[in-house]
């Protein structure tokens, strides 16, 4: 059993294209009607400016807008300056923040835009929203919207977001490096902290 970290977001897309084939959405959709976080957005005049200088977002954000990492919506590691430090803030990334879905989206929804909706590329929290948008929509968390629609019945038995305690031994070494440099086996973290 390995990680596959990023490779969630294809997992993500098709859970979304499944609501989109039962009608529940469409690609050309506001999202603000299930996500109202993230309506009338502010937008920042410089992508790495002050948090105080920006413009209305001349249209809302659409669905496809998520589904191509063009929502404006960035990680704080794909950005700089004060949205970054912004970023790191209201949404840290370490084990003892968390948060519920409604409680995340309310925090993002605090922050603006690094662009316009649909002008450019940038690779960001775009799915972590969408995984909050197909929990909404169906009623369900998330976790077990993928493993109903989609692990179970292709028989991915092993695929979720922890890896439980009796499948640890199971686990692929994951490699990483240590503050000198040196490559290092990264220690397996503990069953509920271990996304699979």
């Amino acid at each position: 059993i390995f990680r596959i970290a990023s490779m969630t977001k294809p997992i993500t897309g098709v859970g979304v294209m499944i609501l989109v084939e039962e009608g529940k959405l469409a690609l050309g959709d506001k999202v603000e009607k299930w996500l109202p976080e993230l309506a009338n957005r502010k937008v920042l005049n410089a992508p790495d400016g002050p948090l105080d200088q920006t413009h209305p977002a001349p249209r809302p954000i659409i669905l496809s807008d998520l589904m191509t990492h063009r929502s404006g919506i960035v990680y704080d590691f794909t950005s700089s300056g004060p949205l970054q430090e912004a970023l790191e803030k209201a949404l840290p990334r370490t084990e003892e923040a968390t948060f519920s879905p409604d409680e995340w989206m309310k925090r993002l929804g605090t922050l603006p835009l690094a662009f316009d909706p649909g002008t450019r590329w940038n690779y960001g929290l775009s799915f972590d929203v969408l995984g909050v948008l197909i929990e909404r929509i169906a009623g369900m968390p998330f976790p077990d919207f993928l493993r109903t629609r989609i692990f179970e019945p292709l028989g991915m038995k092993d695929t979720g977001f922890f890896l439980p305690k009796d499948k640890l031994r199971r686990a692929a070494a994951m490699y990483g490096y240590d503050p000198n440099g040196k490559r290092v086996v990264m220690p397996v973290p503990p069953p509920d902290r271990a996304p699979a």
